[in-house]
């Protein structure tokens, strides 16, 4: 006799805990069936590289999916207390950097609930091939995480997008529960005797996935009279980037914009950098501010919170923690996008 189906909300905590493990094992960017489905995801978008798409999962398998550190988070929220829920949670995925969505998804899954996932056409490869690996394993979770072409008959909304969508999604799931997030960028605040080894790791936060992500740094503070030359010195050691032609056509195209119309700029090698209180820079430059005292650049911080996903330095702004320097793209499982806690979101929906 046939051993019926589980069905998903009878899958414990524990159980999903275990799926996780196995997840863990799929996403591992050294096993080869992995890193076949790495080269088919950079194909179809070529602002994805091998390179940063085995970063993103080397941080995923060893951040979001360590079992530790899974059953400490789980403990925390107390559900190892609370049944499977029956809510169904729409996530509409970005696509500018990969597997830009995974802690959303994780976050949904942990809590028991029904994840329907609208996949950015930008990063539909890798994950939808993970999961039909997953469901063999674990035919439970084809009920639990669903893809779909539409959002449709959801309890609740997390949506990740631009300003401009952002609008979009606020028409359409405002009537909704919902999370939807907006540009963000990182900034750093630099004090001017950092070790050429931070200056470096710096580099990397400003130039990892060709600074599209919203944790990517794409404004620094820096004191008045700043020498920028160890700067250059670290962004000039290495050139991958500007190799990339996407990449080299931005840093090219925007270089020749400010020739043409004379606006002052500083030349890297991987950079444009120019003088500008936007947070928000075009790719393939660096927007910078001069500051004489941290009190001005926290008064600058508390007009513009909304556009900031975290702080990258040795010191933090009003409150904020710092982020180190070369962590920008490494968050832990308890840093919310936008500094909203999503498990708490989704539980309040079961109350």
């Amino acid at each position: 006799m046939c051993r019926p189906e589980k069905k998903f909300w009878m899958v414990t905590i524990a159980e999903r805990l275990e799926a996780l493990q196995h997840l863990r094992q799929l996403m591992d960017p050294e096993r080869e069936a992995t890193q076949s489905l790495i080269r088919q995801a950079c194909a179809q978008n070529p602002w994805f590289t091998e390179e940063d798409y085995t970063y993103t999962l080397a941080h995923i398998t060893q951040s979001y999916l360590d079992n530790e550190q899974l059953f400490e988070f789980a403990a925390n929220y107390r559900l190892f207390d609370r049944a499977a829920s029956l809510k169904t949670v729409g996530i509409v995925m970005a696509g500018n950097i990969p597997l830009v969505g995974f802690h959303d998804l994780l976050c949904v899954f942990l809590a028991g609930q029904v994840a329907l996932i609208k996949w950015s056409e930008k990063d539909e490869v890798f994950f939808p091939a993970i999961m039909e690996e997953w469901n063999e394993r674990f035919p439970w979770i084809k009920e639990r995480i669903q893809s779909v072409p539409k959002l449709s008959g959801f309890d609740a909304v997390i949506a990740t997008g631009s300003n401009q969508t952002a609008r979009y999604f606020e028409e359409y799931f405002g009537k909704y529960p919902h999370i939807i997030r907006k540009n963000r960028n990182a900034i750093a605040l630099l004090e001017g005797d950092e070790s050429m080894e931070e200056l470096k790791r710096l580099t990397d936060d400003v130039l990892r996935y060709f600074g599209k992500g919203c944790r990517n740094v794409s404004m620094l503070w820096v004191p008045k009279g700043y020498d920028f030359s160890r700067l250059f010195e670290v962004l000039d050691l290495e050139d991958e980037r500007i190799l990339h032609h996407k990449y080299k056509h931005n840093y090219d195209y925007n270089l020749a914009i400010y020739i043409i119309n004379q606006i002052p700029h500083l030349v890297a090698n991987q950079l444009v950098l120019l003088e500008n209180e936007a947070i928000s820079s075009r790719i393939g430059t660096l927007h910078y501010c001069y500051y004489e005292s941290i009190s001005e650049v926290e008064e600058w911080e508390n007009q513009h919170n909304d556009e900031i996903q975290c702080v990258i330095g040795n010191i933090g702004l009003n409150g904020l923690t710092p982020v180190p320097f070369g962590q920008a793209q490494q968050p832990d499982l308890s840093t919310f996008a936008d500094g909203i806690d999503i498990m708490r979101f989704l539980l309040k929906l079961d109350d």
